[in-house]
């Protein structure tokens, strides 16, 4: 932590001198040797000033005091995924439940100008992987980010919320009120030490942390620029599984999606049957020759429960005959539908019909 705090001297280059030097505090116990390893000599001069070392006693005494951890990349706690980044952070603070062993991890991006599309998208993505108790992480902002975390608690899945900012304060503000419920099944975590504010630059910075967490990236709904398309790029540099939703050519929130099919960086999916396939993450029991969940979701809405009870005895029924037998509108029996049909549990057919597939 000492370490890190010294200016001009960055992720990369702070493992760097570790690895040279055998341990964090070897770095410190010869400036000579510091001049002579070819280190800027303005740089090896700061190395052993006293006020890196009483600010790197004084964060940890804070975050004793707020029930933030502080993990090293030396550490054995530290996530696997980052410590294969040559620039993950060398030291992350994390507050609340957070076990990243707990199950696999899946970062999951998008833009903050969600639509309704994008929102049943991203709630049967969730839905349809809980299965595996999948450990969901984002990066707590408007739109996907959001939509996805609290689905995830709503589950009671683990979510892991990045932040571009120190682990004293929430941004944005907005989603505090997520915090407590937060807290209990996952946590916030952030490599920024108290005081540090949500800069631009510190939003890029994060979303290296979300791509390199886990194993797959999952892109819901962006546009032609944004963070999303940043975290996938660089989940698709640190030979990641990027996937990506698709959405009308049209549709202006899902041509970073088609950019990235386009561009052969992300694979195409359409519902979660086809990423737990795609991963290798199928849940025990099912069928060895289908990627379709074999069984009902517990953690369906009212009206899928009730769609889904129909089409699973029936085979299929007419979009009308679903929407009477429900007692439900048109419009309503479309959404829950749609949001079925994302989980590969149905199926639309020529001339308003759906079949079951689960």
């Amino acid at each position: 932590m000492r370490l890190q705090a010294v200016p001009g001297i960055g992720p990369v280059g702070c493992k760097q001198l570790i690895e040279r030097f055998g341990s964090p505090s070897a770095v410190f116990a010869d400036k000579g040797i510091l001049a002579e390893s070819g280190l800027r000599p303005d740089l090896a001069g700061r190395y052993g000033e006293e006020q890196y070392l009483r600010w790197a006693e004084d964060e940890l005494e804070f975050a004793t005091k707020r029930g933030i951890r502080c993990i090293s990349y030396l550490d054995p706690g530290y996530p696997a995924g980052l410590l294969q980044c040559a620039d993950g952070p060398p030291v992350l603070f994390t507050r609340g439940a957070i076990r990243f062993d707990a199950g696999p991890l899946v970062s999951v991006v998008g833009t903050r100008g969600m639509t309704e599309y994008g929102r049943q998208c991203c709630e049967a993505f969730i839905r349809g992987i809980a299965p595996i108790n999948p450990i969901i992480i984002s990066g707590y902002a408007y739109g996907i980010d959001i939509t996805a975390q609290r689905t995830a608690m709503s589950l009671g899945l683990q979510t892991i919320a990045c932040m571009a900012h120190g682990l004293d304060r929430v941004y944005p503000a907005a989603h505090r009120r997520y915090e407590g419920e937060l807290l209990e099944n996952g946590g916030y975590l952030s490599e920024f030490p108290r005081g540090t504010l949500p800069e631009p630059g510190h939003f890029l910075r994060r979303n290296r942390v979300i791509a390199g967490l886990s194993p797959a990236t999952v892109v819901i709904e962006s546009g032609e620029r944004g963070g999303s398309l940043v975290t996938a790029g660089l989940a698709f540099g640190y030979n990641r599984e990027v996937f990506a939703f698709p959405g009308r050519v049209t549709d202006m929130q899902s041509r970073g999606c088609h950019q990235l099919i386009r561009q052969q960086k992300a694979q195409l999916i359409q519902d979660a049957g086809e990423f737990l396939h795609a991963m290798g993450w199928e849940p025990e029991g099912g069928d060895p020759d289908s990627h379709r969940p074999t069984r009902l979701p517990e953690h369906l809405e009212p009206n899928e429960q009730s769609l889904a009870r129909i089409l699973r005895e029936s085979g299929s029924r007419h979009l009308d005959d679903l929407a009477i037998s429900c007692g439900i509108s048109v419009s309503e029996a479309l959404t829950s539908l749609f949001s079925l049909e994302m989980m590969g549990l149905v199926r639309a057919l020529p001339g308003k019909c759906f079949c079951w597939e689960g």
